[in-house]
């Protein structure tokens, strides 16, 4: 159950006997636990199904639905509230994976007790995700109605160096500005939910069913109806778009726009929690690993997981999706039961970050200057490199293997079964004049249905390369959608 990784990595870090509290949808939920009565960390997490909690809706899920059932004082709040209060059955439903034939180009959606055979494959949908960290926990006061970034346009941005500033200046604004870049997800979409503004999507009704599933694309076509909202933009480039005109009429909002603004936002702040961090999308990905794996992977708590990435030198200004994914993986099972594979230099901090003037000099070396991401956590398997000798290793794993980075010892662990699941966290990469190591190694050794492929292209996933990977792969996963 996913529940078992929610607690177990709750109480790591709190002690003995505490009140533990956690998001579920629109609800907060609490449990008292003593771990004196469990005998430990391991004993509890088995015994998860025997313990008792309470859920409570949050208010503004109570003010939302007073609202609908009294019947707002405009159809657009009623619109809005209903599409908020879906948006989790929404969700459920757009995660749905899709059954791609092998011998021909049809594909449909999928029931969790569908059988399937040898010659299809499954294609689940993921996102981009953003570190928990950077999530706010409640809605912050607002100062002024529009952010300051317009993407595309460079005269707004922030100098590289002023990360704290470009956040401090959406969590100030009612609303900001994103759009479709090279692909429909981007990062900046989080990074304004995660802020506690809302997001204004000027093209998003074009954007397809297939991609940017995680989100909740319903509210964000209402947000630009939003009441006294004038905005007129029109993409002129892959990168670039022109704002011909945003306003906010009157500029402050009224009590019950405040209200009601202040209830939505809260809401997408939750779900930004519950849905669009790093630790969340990584649970997503080994819950549904599990569950379509026919029984091949027996617990979403695995204990130890091979990520392998695709190396170019342009991998080493860092990749959203495969560092994200990693990131998340690491805040949800522990640093010892990750053996990345190579190195993901641009997610470690090391000790000469400490530094400020090397630590800004390296971050701008990574792509988008390392906002959000870069030099963030520790590596707890040292900086060994391909060819390198063996650095720090994490604890003892099972039947004596101790994880690390060292190319023979990686071998050793995929011959020996000591990896609970495969994940290929670049499958996007492909083509690039990268070099992958040890996947004949994985397709001899492993089943396809213990091993990920992660596609995070800002294109549609190719036919070619579904063929190409799932032979090895029985779980993919895709960012923007694949080829139909």
């Amino acid at each position: 159950m996913i529940w078992s990784i929610i607690f177990m990595s709750m109480l790591f870090l709190s002690g003995r006997s505490e009140l533990l509290t956690w998001n579920r949808h629109h609800q907060t939920c609490s449990m008292d636990i003593n771990m004196a009565e469990f005998g430990g960390l391991q004993d509890f997490g088995s015994r998860n199904a025997e313990l008792n909690f309470t859920c409570n809706d949050n208010s503004y899920l109570t003010y939302m639905r007073g609202i609908i059932k009294e019947n707002s004082p405009s159809e657009y709040y009623t619109s809005i509230f209903q599409a908020i209060v879906d948006m989790y059955t929404d969700l459920d439903d757009a995660r749905k994976p899709r059954i791609f034939s092998l011998d021909n180009s049809n594909s449909k959606k999928m029931k969790l007790s569908e059988p399937y055979s040898s010659n299809t494959v499954l294609i689940h949908p993921i996102s981009f995700c953003i570190p928990e960290e950077h999530v706010l926990r409640t809605v912050p006061a607002k100062v002024k109605p529009f952010g300051r970034v317009i993407p595309g346009m460079q005269s707004t941005y922030f100098d590289l160096v002023n990360e704290t500033q470009y956040y401090e200046d959406m969590e100030q604004s009612l609303f900001a500005i994103t759009f479709k870049k090279g692909g429909w997800d981007c990062l900046r979409h989080l990074e304004i939910l995660a802020s506690g503004s809302l997001p204004l999507f000027p093209n998003i009704k074009h954007c397809p069913h297939q991609t940017l599933t995680a989100h909740p694309k319903k509210v964000y076509q209402l947000l630009l109806k939003f009441p006294g909202l004038d905005l007129q933009a029109t993409r002129t480039g892959l990168h670039t778009m022109s704002v011909e005109k945003l306003a906010l009429s009157p500029p402050q909002l009224d009590s019950f726009g405040s209200e009601a603004y202040g209830a939505i936002t809260a809401a997408l702040l939750q779900y930004t929690r519950n849905v669009l961090t790093t630790k969340a999308m990584a649970m997503y990905v080994l819950q549904t690993m599990k569950n379509y794996s026919k029984g091949m992977i027996t617990s979403a708590n695995p204990r130890l997981v091979l990520y392998l990435t695709h190396q170019d030198h342009d991998m080493d200004k860092g990749d959203y999706m495969t560092d994200f994914l990693l990131h998340g993986l690491r805040a949800v099972l522990g640093h010892s039961a990750i053996v990345d594979f190579p190195r993901r230099d641009g997610l470690y901090k090391t000790a000469a970050e400490l530094n400020r003037t090397s630590y800004l000099a390296r971050r701008q070396q990574l792509y988008g200057g390392g906002f959000t991401w870069g030099l963030t956590i520790d590596d707890p398997l040292g900086t060994i490199r391909i060819g390198g000798k063996s650095g720090t290793v994490s604890d003892q794993n099972k039947a004596g293997y101790v994880p690390s980075r060292e190319p023979s010892n990686v071998r050793r662990g995929i011959e020996e079964g000591h990896f609970d699941m495969i994940i290929l966290g670049s499958g996007h990469r492909d083509g690039w004049a990268s070099k992958l190591h040890f996947w004949d190694l994985v397709c001899k050794h492993y089943s396809p249905l213990k091993v990920g492929f992660v596609d995070g292209s800002d294109k549609h996933l190719p036919r070619k390369l579904i063929e190409r990977y799932s032979p090895c792969a029985g779980h993919l996963f895709s960012r923007e959608g694949y080829v139909d």
